[in-house]
């Protein structure tokens, strides 16, 4: 079923990882080259949890493009519930043999 997503591009199948962190910072290192991020603030990481750090540094993806963004219940009390349609139009990615 989930070679089914794939196949229609909803979703990333990976073979390690670490390969998503890796591919959406080489994504995003083009869109900086590019000159399409403002100075700063440009791309927003959960303050706690996965650490892209390291992926970001070898793109050359700056640190001032950075910022952290709440999670959790700060995030969730500034939420609404999830629609169907807001995750149809999303790809998603799967770590797996």
């Amino acid at each position: 079923m989930l070679n089914d997503f794939a196949l229609e591009g909803d979703l990333s199948l990976v073979e390690r990882i670490g390969q998503d962190v890796q591919e959406l910072a080489a994504i995003l290192a083009d869109i900086h080259r590019r000159g399409l991020f403002p100075e700063q603030n440009a791309i927003g990481l959960d303050q706690i949890g996965i650490n892209f750090e390291e992926s970001f540094a070898e793109a050359e993806i700056p640190d001032e493009l950075l910022t952290g963004i709440s999670q959790g219940t700060a995030w969730a009390a500034r939420s609404r519930p999830l629609s169907a349609s807001w995750l149809k139009a999303r790809s998603f990615t799967v770590v797996g043999p």
